[in-house]
């Protein structure tokens, strides 16, 4: 039986995260693993000075869609506070 075909998303803002739903959206056999550094995936980032001059009330009220989300709702894997350190492609099976 083939491995299912998978695509691996390094970083989860707006383009990671965009990514990763086209993705879905075109092919929802494909298992997709998305990798972010921080705890936080589609936030509103043009909200930040909001947030820093107190207009709004934190980080949490900027975000548009948790990893809990894209878990749920869109069968995304999204492993937060992952460093992409590197990447090797698997050898090719000789069966």
């Amino acid at each position: 039986m083939a491995a299912k075909e998978r695509l691996i998303v390094i970083g989860g803002d707006a383009a990671g995260m965009s990514a990763a739903s086209q993705a879905r959206r075109s092919h929802p056999e494909l298992k997709i693993v998305v990798f972010k550094s921080t705890s936080h995936t589609s936030y509103s980032a043009c909200g930040m000075p909001c947030c820093i001059g107190g207009v709004v009330d934190g980080m949490e009220s900027l975000i548009v869609r948790s990893p809990e989300k894209f878990r749920e709702k869109y069968d995304i894997d999204v492993r937060t506070r992952h460093d992409w350190v590197s990447s090797a492609r698997a050898p090719e099976s000789k069966a």
